[in-house]
């Protein structure tokens, strides 16, 4: 069932509410007023607001540099405990 979204103009709240596409919210959820009114459907698609700031591969390309400084790091260690 698609979610709605509502306006109580007697409490002044908005709630979601599940129904068909037929059925209509008839009272307030909060305060049970029947001054209700239902608003228009946000179709704006959030989830793809995703902002790269570095190029792709930058992140591994960071990661193996880290790897390898550590790895040459344990490897004096090492020496040393020779």
């Amino acid at each position: 069932m698609p979610i709605y979204l509502y306006d109580c103009r007697g409490c002044k709240i908005s709630f979601t509410i599940r129904h068909g596409m037929d059925e209509t919210c008839a009272e307030c959820l909060t305060c049970g007023s029947d001054n209700v009114v239902r608003l228009p459907a946000d179709f704006t698609n959030r989830s793809k607001s995703i902002v790269r700031s570095k190029k792709v591969g930058d992140t591994t390309k960071d990661f193996i540099e880290s790897a390898r400084q550590d790895l040459k790091t344990q490897k004096e260690e090492l020496e040393e405990q020779r």
